[in-house]
């Protein structure tokens, strides 16, 4: 009978599986550990490449100014990146689109790094449409990669922007000096002015069929008079406002005496003219007058006299 002892012979084989079985567990431990080193080094790779997101890296905050602008007019915007982070703030594109322009402006391009603290600033001009006064939403979108942190993130930022109704100019001007002559040269002063804008053009009509396009124009007037001189300026969003001034124009001095007014050069050379014509026709009518012969009339008789009755 045998006994509950093993031979030596399988005693051996036992120890060999054993001692396979304990290597295989130490090959397997091995593997796993590097497998799971390499699945944090492809996790960590992952994770600094960009992600889809709607919102901007931590403690980065986006601002586009200005929010209010005109209709019909070319506005420059600003676009201001700022971080408050403890790390390095990496932005490697931004781009700015309108809601009425097909065409999206990539205003950078390339790597800007923003401090902690810092910020940066883009601007790009844009044509505003004729649009109505009032308030449009998500009208300016900002669009930028950054990336801190082990983290990035193509964000999106929409902003509002309002049309205000553009306000009219309020056309003013001087005139110097204020006894013009027909010998002075007289000077206008462009005093109009816009509260939300500029004026860029002006016209003037001096009232005697003469005008200029400058905005500070000189002028001589020939004749004597009193001129309706009116401006008309227009403003940078093509708004228009006139204002009418009289101008009186006195007759320049003859021979030093003094000024009349109404009177030209012109008219007083009429009044010369005829002075002197009544002159010459005073002094003819007076040479007739003395050339005519003298009629002597027959000498009074007396009636006779008729004594009285006796």
């Amino acid at each position: 009978m045998r006994t509950g002892n093993v031979p030596r012979q399988e005693m051996v084989k036992v120890k060999k599986w054993r001692t396979h079985d304990f290597l295989g567990e130490r090959v397997g431990g091995i593997r796993g550990l590097l497998v799971f080193v390499i699945l944090i080094a492809i996790g960590i790779s992952f994770a600094s490449l960009p992600v889809a997101a709607l919102h901007w890296v931590p403690d980065t905050n986006v601002s586009v100014g200005p929010t209010q602008s005109k209709a019909s007019r070319t506005t420059t915007f600003e676009v201001t990146v700022s971080y408050s982070g403890t790390s390095l703030l990496t932005v490697s594109e931004v781009d700015i689109a309108f809601q009425w322009d097909p065409t999206t402006w990539r205003i950078s391009s390339g790597s800007t790094n923003i401090p902690s603290g810092g910020s940066q600033t883009w601007s790009v001009s844009e044509a505003i449409p004729a649009l109505q006064p009032g308030f449009y939403s998500n009208t300016v979108t900002v669009t930028a990669k950054t990336s801190g942190d082990f983290y990035a993130s193509p964000s999106d930022w929409s902003g509002n922007l309002q049309i205000l109704a553009n306000v009219p100019p309020v056309a003013a001007f001087g005139v110097s000096p204020s006894n013009a002559d027909t010998n002075s040269v007289v000077q206008f002063t462009d005093q109009s002015s816009d509260t939300d804008g500029s004026v860029v053009a002006w016209h003037w009509d001096f009232g005697d069929g003469s005008n200029a396009n400058v905005q500070n124009p000189t002028h001589q007037f020939i004749s004597a008079g009193v001129y309706h001189v009116a401006l008309t300026v227009t403003d940078n969003n093509g708004a228009t406002s006139s204002v009418t001034q009289n101008v009186q124009v006195v007759s320049a001095p003859i021979g030093g005496g003094p000024r009349i007014a109404g009177l030209g050069a012109v008219e007083w050379g009429i009044v010369a003219v005829v002075i002197v014509a009544v002159a010459v026709l005073a002094a003819t009518l007076v040479r007739i007058r003395r050339k005519r012969p003298r009629t002597t009339s027959p000498p009074m008789q007396r009636p006779p006299q008729i004594p009285p009755p006796p």
